[in-house]
């Protein structure tokens, strides 16, 4: 891959947030199906834990963004990778739990579709180093399909489901004509949960994919045209003023590197 960076680039505090996401991604799925059906502890702490994985994952994606623009230690790899390690964590999610059947299947395919195709985009742009921020519908996208899979692993628990259960008596009318009454057992703060959680996912996709349409609008047009993509490289979009800038190449970020550890050299006092 042609993704240009420095050596202090590689190991700052956001990108290693971001390499700690990206292991939440396997994380997420060991805790989920290995934790299941084992004897001595609650049922559910499967879901528990993995709800707690994903939160933690989320947690380091605010906050590296945030030390990122803090500290001004925004980086190409970091732009191309943080990304990448959102659309996995939410991808694995949604498939664990739509194997689980908290999530209707739709959204696994939606989801796992749309972030594959974009993940090919990225990677073939990347290898040209053409680097690009996300936009404001993919951030708000991300955002609500993160709430739909919070409250998607509530859904299906049944000490939630049981809270709330109320009676209701529902009639038929019998063959003689008269009411014939019976009663059932409606869960009715698991469904709510259900239907929230699917709405939210329902949204979330909906902005993702407005995203992805946004996505290759902007990259087409701040590269010249469909017929330029093939020749462009070395570029650096940017999504939130629509406008494009051209990016360092691999050889120019060597160079770069050895005059600052020669400058460095020259700088420290001779050992006497």
């Amino acid at each position: 891959m042609k993704l240009s960076f420095t050596k202090k680039e590689l190991f700052n505090i956001p990108n290693i947030l971001c390499y700690i996401r990206v292991l939440c991604v396997p994380l997420f799925a060991l805790v989920f199906f290995l934790m299941q059906g084992i004897e001595g502890i609650d049922p559910y702490a499967y879901m528990y834990t993995a709800l707690a994985v994903f939160v933690f994952a989320s947690l380091t994606d605010i906050v590296d963004g945030k030390i990122a623009r803090r500290f001004h230690m925004e980086s190409a790899i970091g732009a191309a990778l943080d990304p990448l390690a959102d659309k996995l964590l939410q991808v694995m999610a949604v498939i664990c739990l739509t194997v689980n059947g908290n999530v209707y299947v739709a959204f696994a395919v939606l989801i796992g579709f749309g972030e594959v195709l974009q993940m090919i985009a990225a990677a073939l742009l990347a290898n040209k180093n053409i680097v690009g921020k996300a936009n404001y519908w993919g951030k708000a996208g991300a955002f609500v399909t993160a709430i739909g899979v919070i409250l998607s692993c509530f859904g299906g628990a049944p000490d939630f489901m049981a809270v709330g259960a109320y009676q209701q008596t529902l009639f038929a009318v019998s063959p003689d004509g008269g009411a014939l009454g019976y009663m059932t057992n409606i869960p009715l703060v698991g469904h709510i949960i259900y239907w929230f959680s699917f709405g939210f996912l329902a949204i979330g996709t909906a902005l993702s994919w407005t995203a992805k349409s946004i996505y290759a609008k902007i990259v087409v047009e701040q590269l010249g045209g469909v017929k330029k993509i093939k020749d462009a490289e070395n570029v650096r979009l940017n999504f939130f003023d629509n406008s494009s800038e051209a990016c360092a190449t691999r050889e120019e970020v060597q160079a770069a590197e050895a005059a600052e550890e020669a400058a460095k050299a020259e700088s420290e006092p001779e050992d006497k």
